[in-house]
């Protein structure tokens, strides 16, 4: 499979799984969070922000599914991509190291976010690479 092919499915799979993600932080996240991680999402404040990272993820979403169509724009999401997983599992990774171990879900969603990171930035720069020797 072509590098193009393979960012596209990389930006498919990410738009895709960012969805649930991002509706489970904002439709009800005092049903969906405290059942997820066990504490409750009783404050307007902490309800206000679980729906700004439920905004934040759908956009992501969005741009990854139309830079998977729209060869024109592919560079530009594979970067907010890039940006997007690695700025997440940065976060996670300093959690880590300061907070400790949370969650099972939580340590798959830290791996899941640096493999996809690594994974774009490799696809991006073999891309970047392949415009410079055609040029």
């Amino acid at each position: 499979m072509n590098n193009q092919k393979l960012q596209k499915l990389l930006l498919i799979i990410s738009g895709i799984a960012l969805i649930p993600i991002g509706l489970s932080y904002g439709i009800v996240p005092e049903v969906t969070l405290t059942g997820a991680y066990g504490f409750p999402v009783d404050d307007t404040n902490l309800t206000h922000i679980f729906r700004a990272q439920m905004g934040l993820c759908l956009g992501q979403a969005i741009l990854y599914l139309m830079g998977a169509f729209k060869p024109n724009i592919r560079s530009i999401a594979m970067v907010a991509l890039i940006v997007f997983m690695l700025g997440l599992g940065a976060g996670r990774a300093l959690s880590f190291i300061v907070d400790g171990t949370p969650a099972g879900q939580l340590t798959f969603s830290l791996i899941a976010e640096l493999i996809m990171g690594f994974l774009g930035l490799n696809l991006y720069l073999k891309e970047e690479k392949n415009k410079e020797t055609q040029s």
